[in-house]
């Protein structure tokens, strides 16, 4: 699986920007979780697949669209306030955030031949915490988070911080990415893409 994965890290690119909750980090039950509870606690109904449709957006705008969508009564603000406290009290009863293996060794295996950066829908405080979960923030250059952009994941502003930084064209640059919000940035943005859920 690694191996069908490198063969589309052809000579051209010159970069590789990786997602992190579901690509490098096993967080995304942890987030499911959250927000089924949240859902409990304020009378809203939460499916999988609604979350899943929106994986890699930031909280606030997954509240803010389901609400419109799904009429909720109550403020986006709230909505995020409780999926937030959930997921923390969830993750300090997990422990440490698990790696995905095989996506991680593929940072590994680059580590020093391929400049390589993070681009994620968590905030920056999140994103850090599962990185040094799984003991990987020293392999990135850059870590661009949802707290640095004014327009998150399905905007391509997270990918493109990165492409800035390196100093590299959009489709000199690989990511790595299992959300939906995040395969649509890396598409509008002009990136190449390798959707890991098709190895996973």
């Amino acid at each position: 699986m690694i191996e069908e994965i490198i063969k589309q890290i052809t000579p051209d690119i010159k970069a590789l920007i990786f997602d992190l909750d579901g690509t490098l980090a096993d967080t995304i039950p942890l987030h499911l979780q959250a927000w089924q509870e949240a859902g409990s606690q304020l009378g809203f109904h939460v499916t999988k697949e609604m979350i899943l449709d929106h994986s890699g957006t930031p909280t606030i705008k997954v509240a803010e669209i389901l609400g419109k969508e799904y009429h909720w009564t109550i403020d986006p603000e709230t909505i995020t306030e409780a999926k937030l406290a959930n997921y923390k009290r969830i993750k300090i009863k997990h422990g440490k955030v698990q790696p995905i293996q095989p996506i991680l060794k593929i940072a590994h295996q680059y580590r020093g031949k391929l400049p390589m950066g993070v681009g994620t829908g968590s905030t920056r405080s999140g994103a850090l915490k599962s990185l040094e979960d799984i003991e990987a923030v020293d392999l990135f250059d850059i870590i661009v988070t949802a707290s640095d952009v004014q327009n998150p994941k399905p905007h391509p502003e997270t990918f493109m911080r990165s492409a800035q930084y390196f100093g590299f064209q959009p489709e000199e640059c690989m990511v790595l990415e299992d959300g939906a919000a995040g395969i649509k940035a890396a598409k509008e943005g002009g990136f190449k893409l390798i959707d890991i859920r098709e190895y996973l």
